[in-house]
């Protein structure tokens, strides 16, 4: 009788492994099968959408050709869906042929000005401290975070605000996860400024990636159970090993149970980047969504609840104001805000990357993809995506000249009527940036905190604790912005035993507030 497969999550992990058993492990394709709680396959790697109601993703990965090369073996072996005879990675290759990233604008400072990037803003102990984290040992390292080992002044250079907005690092992130990028991604110190080694799909990774292989998957005979939520195991234990009997779970809200034979395989796939996750309106902001909403966490806890070989789902999702973030897409139909962008920042869209405000109370960054980024996607319309690192609780207190008559509210308290101002802001702002002859008057934009005042420099900045709110947007005027609050919960937030909020003080030290 044929082994068989059972992979528990249907994102781009658990099809990633179910193709590499057919592949390379000469499995069959019908004994695979992935059960998927959602209704599509490809988990937090998704995309959707229509020009009349507006596109969304919850974002995308940054790709390069030095890294990921499990991910380009595997889609070496994955027909294009747009391109005869070719693989998605052949057609990859030759996107980023034409469209090269070379980024002219990668930061940009309240003055409409591009931040000289050439140089990163090290002093010597910034880079004494940087060297001293990165080759630290990771048993040393435990579950500090960033700032127990970089001092205040680091957290201004050019570096971070470049290597966070790219890698979404706050300061009080895991030390560990922190060092582990600076290893994998080390030659991007030799371009960060510009991000040339990023390479881009076609249209959004959903279409580009997760589609292909679902395609080829099905093809094969991989059985895919969608709204399929999985909620125990069955087990035994056998020479102190936990080998799963059955798989009980929940399909289409019937109770059903998969008996697990001797070896077969079962595969989990724990955690959830984009659990929680809620999308606003252009009315409303998105509903606040609490742990009792995080269905994906709950067999992880429940497996590892008295066994810690199974790991500690609490180092992930324990504390939502250090690791929820948002997000939203802009659905353009005036060709006006590109424009503008491309005048200002040198870039053609699909060329630049991020372009990260650093002055702004949301520290927010602007992508501006290839059009069409959607498949079908009409000549009339562009989209973007749009995310800022800080989305509550700052309360900024300096005067940010780009930023006049500002809205008292949250990134997190925006509906899409808000978010709207935000892009008509953006133009004029890009606008008055290409235009040197023109008065240098300030534009509209929202801060993100409840109050705003002026106060002289330096800088005095509070971070309050957030509530227990994940959520998304969506919005737009002539634009439709759709967008997404949500609670990430990955790796890079590992570190929150500390679950406090933090201040930056004028005397830029970080501490931590009272409880």
């Amino acid at each position: 009788m044929n082994k068989k497969a059972y992979l528990v999550g249907g994102g781009i992990g658990s099809m990633a492994a179910a193709a590499f058993m057919i592949r390379d492990g000469k499995m069959r394709g019908s004994d695979i099968t992935i059960l998927e709680a959602a209704a599509v396959p490809g988990g937090s790697l998704d995309g959707c959408g229509n020009p009349e109601q507006g596109y969304s993703m919850r974002g995308g990965r940054m790709l390069t050709f030095d890294n990921y090369e499990c991910t380009w073996d595997l889609f070496k072996s994955i027909p294009s869906l747009t391109a005869k005879n070719k693989s998605v990675l052949d057609e990859t290759i030759e996107f980023n042929e034409l469209y090269r990233s070379a980024s002219k604008a990668r930061l940009v400072d309240r003055w409409r000005g591009k931040v000289p990037v050439t140089s990163m803003g090290f002093s010597m102990e910034d880079r004494a401290e940087l060297l001293k984290l990165s080759n630290a040992d990771e048993d040393m390292l435990g579950s500090s975070n960033i700032t127990d080992w970089l001092s205040p002044p680091f957290f201004e250079t050019a570096f971070w605000y470049m290597w966070s907005t790219t890698f979404a690092f706050q300061p009080w992130h895991s030390a560990v996860e922190f060092k582990r990028y600076l290893h994998r991604f080390m030659l991007e110190f030799t371009r960060i400024e510009t991000l040339g080694g990023v390479k881009r799909t076609i249209f959004n990774q959903y279409d580009s990636l997760v589609r292909p292989l679902h395609d080829w998957l099905a093809a094969e005979g991989v059985c895919f159970a969608m709204d399929c939520t999985v909620t125990d195991f069955g087990h035994e234990m056998v020479d102190d090993m936990f080998v799963v009997t059955a798989i009980r779970c929940r399909r289409q809200g019937m109770a059903e149970v998969i008996e697990v034979r001797q070896g077969d395989l079962v595969f989990f796939q724990n955690g959830s980047m984009t659990d929680a996750s809620s999308l606003g309106s252009m009315t409303s902001a998105p509903g606040p969504l609490s742990k009792i909403d995080s269905g994906g966490w709950k067999l992880w806890e429940k497996l590892a609840l008295g066994r810690p070989e199974f790991g500690n789902p609490a180092v992930f999702n324990s504390c939502i104001a250090q690791s929820s973030w948002e997000s939203f897409t802009v659905t353009l139909k005036d060709p006006a805000f590109f424009r503008s962008m491309k005048d200002f920042s040198g870039n053609q869209a699909g060329t630049g990357g991020l372009v990260t405000f650093k002055d702004s109370s949301w520290l927010l960054s602007v992508v501006l993809p290839h059009q069409p980024h959607f498949p079908g996607q009409p000549e009339d319309v562009q989209v973007f995506w749009d995310m800022p690192c800080f989305r509550t609780g700052w309360e900024i207190l300096s005067p940010s000249p780009w930023l006049i008559a500002t809205a008292r509210k949250s990134f997190a308290s925006c509906a899409g009527t808000c978010a709207s101002t935000l892009v008509r802001s953006l133009k004029r702002f890009a606008f008055l940036a290409a235009c040197p002859t023109s008065p240098a008057c300030s534009c509209r934009a929202h801060t993100a905190t409840g109050r705003c005042q002026s106060r002289e420099i330096p800088k005095t900045w509070l971070l309050s604790a957030s509530s227990l709110k994940l959520q998304t947007m969506s919005f737009s005027p002539s634009s439709i912005l759709c967008g997404l609050r949500r609670w990430r919960s990955t790796s890079c937030f590992a570190s929150t035993a500390r679950c406090l909020p933090l201040r930056r003080t004028t005397s830029r030290r970080w501490s931590c507030l009272k409880p």
